[in-house]
């Protein structure tokens, strides 16, 4: 595999982690706090375990709240 090749396939990952963010900040914009919460934290080389914490406690109450089918 050249470098060229694995510029390619990072430009589309890229591309791809780009566009889903994107549909989930629409959906839950709550999310994107906790995107840059999470950035500000590993910027300043502090712990981010309780933001994932958080992310992953919020995540799951909205997908239950739209699996009993309220928003």
């Amino acid at each position: 595999m050249t470098s060229f090749d694995r510029l390619i396939r990072r430009v589309f990952r890229e591309y791809q982690s780009w566009k889903t963010r994107r549909k989930i900040y629409q959906a839950l914009p709550e999310m994107r706090s906790f995107d840059m919460a999470e950035e500000e934290a590993s910027r300043r080389h502090s712990r981010v375990n309780e933001i994932r914490k958080a992310r992953q406690a919020f995540m799951t109450q909205a997908l239950r709240g739209n699996a009993n089918g309220s928003t």
